[in-house]
């Protein structure tokens, strides 16, 4: 009896804040996830086309991982945000405690997991760019394996609550799941401070380290190249500097676009979840709690562009498979791309000093270069 009474006070709770909640603040919401939902579908659906289906050639070590990232995100877009949209419109959760969980375990897993696997991203990076005779082999099966372990400890972590440890109960203002933040019981607290702990603390760090080792690996490979060239002639001397200066500012932007996007995205909830959990008496205003779980939402649309769109071979190729997206006034051929892929290749093989000297530079064509992501 007392579970039954404090079930109902909890919906009776929410059901009271989403009907103070202002009626703009719910149509508003419900008008972003729903664009959310659809340019999340349609742009994680079409790079998964593209790079599963369509070209295999674009299939490398980072890309397994884009996969799996767009994978979670159409799967939390097509079966986890529109219950959101609808309860948004209208102005209440309509699924029940048996959704709320259901919701609660779905969106939580798959924004935890792409966490990890953007986490295992960086530190592929590390491996191949810093470490790279460790990375030899270009088989995609010890990635495909950690995607898997990634999967196995996310949803550990995440059926947690249904196990005793937490609850998945209502959140922000009565039309959306999420972990319980201010109930004491169920040990709800140390749950909260483990998931800031090892889904953002140990990500950010592991993170600024890797993409730090690889930015420094490279500048360093860089100078020692431009030394070597000072024995040639002036002309070509200023033209490697030029090409080095480049490389070494579209790394720059690559990693700071990285690590910038993460901490946007999961920062704002990170704060509230350590404010919520640190202030046990504090009172926050349920808009404020909702805007940081939107904006996790709204990640899941620009994830995939983020590590992909400083590619140029990503990039052509996928302008090639959806000829719509390009400009009417720029025309490629096949032999163009496979050119501009024998090109920027050779140029970041030459610039970093990162492959075997003795690799063949028509395997190299083939396949675009892992390291531009």
């Amino acid at each position: 009896m007392p579970n039954n009474t404090t079930l109902i006070s909890i919906n009776s709770h929410h059901d009271i804040i989403a009907a103070q909640t202002p009626s703009w603040f719910h149509f508003t919401s419900g008008v972003i996830l729903l664009n959310t939902t659809v340019v999340s579908i349609v742009s994680n659906g079409f790079v998964i086309f593209a790079l599963l289906l369509k070209d295999r050639k674009l299939q490398t070590r980072t890309t397994v991982y884009i996969i799996a990232i767009c994978c979670l995100n159409l799967l939390m877009a097509t079966f986890g945000t529109p219950m959101v949209v609808i309860s948004c419109f209208n102005k209440l959760w309509l699924f029940g405690r048996s959704g709320c969980t259901y919701y609660g375990f779905l969106m939580s897993f798959g924004g935890l997991a792409s966490i990890f696997l953007l986490t295992m991203i960086s530190i592929d990076r590390y491996i191949y760019v810093v470490k790279h005779n460790l990375s030899k082999h270009q088989s995609t099966m010890p990635i495909i394996i950690t995607i898997t372990v990634c999967f196995f400890m996310t949803f550990g972590f995440t059926i947690s609550p249904l196990l005793g440890w937490n609850q998945y109960t209502y959140a922000g203002v009565g039309t959306s799941c999420a972990i319980d933040l201010v109930g004491e019981k169920n040990n709800g607290h140390s749950f909260v401070l483990a998931l800031c702990a090892i889904y953002f603390a140990l990500p950010v760090s592991v993170m600024i380290f890797a993409y730090g080792s690889v930015y420094a690996k490279v500048l360093k490979d860089s100078k020692a190249k431009l030394g070597y060239s000072r024995r040639k002639d002036v002309a070509l001397q200023r033209k490697e500097f030029r090409k080095k200066l480049s490389m070494e500012q579209e790394l720059a932007i690559t990693v700071i676009i990285n690590i910038c996007f993460f901490l946007m995205c999961y920062t704002p909830y990170a704060c509230v979840l350590l404010w919520k959990v640190l202030s046990k008496d504090a009172e926050i205003d349920p808009i404020f709690m909702a805007i940081p779980n939107m904006i996790t939402k709204i990640a899941g649309v620009f994830t995939p562009f983020v590590f992909l769109s400083k590619n140029d071979v990503f990039r052509e190729h996928m302008l090639n498979i959806y000829p719509c997206f390009r400009p009417r006034n720029v025309v490629h051929t096949r032999e163009s791309i496979e050119q501009t892929t024998m090109t920027i290749v050779h140029n970041i093989d030459e610039t970093t000093n990162v492959r075997p000297s003795n690799t063949k530079q028509g395997n190299n064509s083939k396949q675009p270069d892992d390291r531009k992501f």
